[in-house]
Parts: C-alpha cells; sequence; structure tokens
C-alpha cells in the first residue's frame, strides 16, 4: 500500500466526504441492500474512519482496520466497537456475524491477498450470513477525467472492474446481486454476498 497525504485520517474522512458526494451515495447504497435488525450482529471490514458506523446500533456493530488512526478518530467520533486486525486473521470465533459490510478495501489488495480476506471473511460469518461490498472501479464514462485523477491519488494499486470482483467474490461465496453506481467522482461496484456452508 502505497503512503499518501490521505493516510492522515482528518485529511482522509473530509476529502473523500466534503469534496466528493461518496458518504451519501454509498450510505444510500447500504441502507437500501443491507438488511439487519438491531439484533444481528455486523462486521464492518476495513472500517477506516467508521463513517458508515452510524447506520447499526450499538452493541451490533464491530468495526475492523488495521490503521490506528483511522480508529482513534473512529471512536472519538461515533462511539461503536473498534479493533485493530488484520481482515487476513481476525480474532474472531467462526460463525459470529449475521453479515458484513465492505466498503472500498478490495482495490487495495492483490488478487492472492483478496483471497485470504475473503476466505477469513466466510469464516466469520454464519452460514446464510449476507456480506454488501462497495467497492471502487475504473470510471464508467472515458470523460471522467476528474474519476481518473482521484483514482491515481487513492492509496489502492489495484482497481478493478466489476466482473473481476464479482470472479473473485463468486470464490467463497453466492453472488446474489451486482450493479455498477457513478458517484461522482468515484464510480463504484456493488455487490450483495451470501454465505453458503455445507451442514457439519
Amino acid at each position: 500500500m502505497k503512503k499518501t497525504i490521505l493516510s492522515n485520517p482528518w485529511i482522509y474522512h473530509n476529502f473523500v466526504h466534503l469534496v466528493t458526494r461518496r458518504r451519501r451515495v454509498i450510505k444510500e447504497i447500504l441502507s437500501q441492500e443491507v438488511t439487519a435488525s438491531g439484533k444481528e450482529r455486523v462486521l464492518d471490514l476495513a472500517c477506516g474512519t467508521g463513517d458508515f458506523s452510524p447506520l447499526f446500533v450499538v452493541g451490533s456493530y464491530v468495526g475492523v482496520d488495521l490503521h490506528e488512526g483511522y480508529l482513534r478518530f473512529a471512536r472519538r467520533n461515533f462511539g461503536k466497537t473498534f479493533a485493530v486486525m488484520d481482515s487476513r486473521c481476525m480474532g474472531f470465533k467462526d460463525d459470529v456475524f449475521h453479515g458484513s459490510i465492505c466498503v472500498g478495501f478490495f482495490h487495495h489488495l492483490t488478487d492472492q491477498k483478496t483471497r485470504l480476506v475473503l476466505e477469513e471473511l466466510r469464516r466469520t460469518l454464519k452460514n446464510g450470513g449476507w456480506g454488501v461490498i462497495v467497492e471502487l472501479i475504473h470510471p464508467i464514462s472515458k470523460y471522467n477525467l476528474l474519476g481518473k485523477l482521484v483514482e491515481k491519488l487513492d492509496q489502492g494499486n489495484f482497481t478493478r472492474y466489476p466482473e473481476q470482483y464479482c470472479s473473485l467474490f463468486s470464490e467463497y461465496f453466492s453472488v446474489e446481486k451486482m450493479y455498477q453506481r457513478q458517484s461522482w467522482p468515484w464510480d463504484v461496484g456493488v455487490f450483495r454476498l451470501r454465505c453458503q456452508k455445507p451442514l457439519k
């Protein structure tokens, strides 16, 4: 992962959400796709500064990230449960979460690391559990020059096309839904997953 000015949590939070439409658009997507009740335990994978934790009630939400600075910001501002963990080897028991959200993480990872994270996510989800992934994709329009610039400034080096993400996700989950959403200047792919495990 390349270190840029966006590694600063305050700059990241305000640049991503005040300069762009990202927060509003992704909140709309999550509100539409997430069906969790207040009793369900939800994992926010690579939660960053915890921007989407207010969508969930206290006690049901757990956010994990490797960036301690981002998590300090999240704890100060949102009052939810946040833990420093590597998404490839999280310290949770098997089958503990009903669902998971993940926003803008996998474009930071190689295919190999993505598979390790997906395998770990599958381990921690209950059978029948759901996942909603919102991921940065290459700009849909060739005229979205600002989107191309933002993609270069971003810390991730592995932005993919929706079909490429879908191919990786389908190795570990059933992909129930996939679509693209323009969210100037970023364009995103949305994937709704279902965890299906063999009966023990």
